[in-house]
């Protein structure tokens, strides 16, 4: 499987790279059972940097949407109270799980969940179906995924399943991360699609 993604003609030569296990267990410091596929060019990224650099000049209108509708060619936004907040020709719905309220037309589920945090833990970043990558001086693991969930109440029962999908693929950075204590927790609602892939085009 591997070698089959390592192999598309989609990557710039050397960017995909097929590990064995000892290669693997080399550079996340302890031994591991399987291979996996380095890539050259992957990123950890702080996304309020980027978002920083995008937004640079736009204008900024901080509101709750609560309601859209077509003006003419374009898109009409409104408040709670059914005020216009802004009208514009292009719209792009980056709301979480809250684009399903403002397009209850689009196929969409919840998936919800938790990623856990601790300071002062440093690995390489990894994903195996879970995850580990550094984040603000700690190290960031997790993440569960609850189909059907909406809420995003913090729980004890998701961070200790994020630290045993972390015990049972690195066993010892696990170990060390428990240690550590009390894990900072965040949560979110994914709003996802049948097919796993982004929504584009005429709504």
């Amino acid at each position: 499987r591997y070698a089959r993604v390592a192999e598309q003609e989609i990557w710039p030569a050397g960017a995909m790279t097929v590990l064995g296990p000892a290669d693997c267990a080399g550079r996340l410091g302890e031994p591991v059972d399987a291979g996996g596929l380095l890539m050259r060019d992957a990123l950890v990224v702080r996304g309020e940097a980027v978002l920083e650099n995008w937004l640079s000049g736009a204008r900024l209108l901080r509101r709750t949407v609560a309601g859209l509708e077509r003006a003419g060619s374009g898109w009409r936004l409104t408040d709670p109270s059914g005020d216009v907040i802004v009208e514009a020709d292009v719209l792009a719905l980056a709301a979480g799980w809250g684009t399903a309220a403002l397009g209850p037309a689009l196929p969409l589920s919840p998936v919800g969940g938790q990623a856990d945090w601790v300071v002062d833990a440093t690995a390489p970043p990894a994903a195996w179906g879970g995850y580990i990558a550094p984040a603000a001086g700690g190290l960031l693991y997790g993440a569960t995924h609850e189909r059907g969930r909406a809420d995003l109440r913090p729980s004890d029962e998701a961070s200790r399943a994020n630290l045993a999908a972390l015990a049972a693929r690195l066993p010892r950075l696990a170990e060390a991360v428990a240690a550590r204590g009390p894990s900072t927790r965040r949560t979110a609602v994914r709003a996802v699609p049948p097919d796993r892939l982004p929504v584009a085009g005429r709504l």
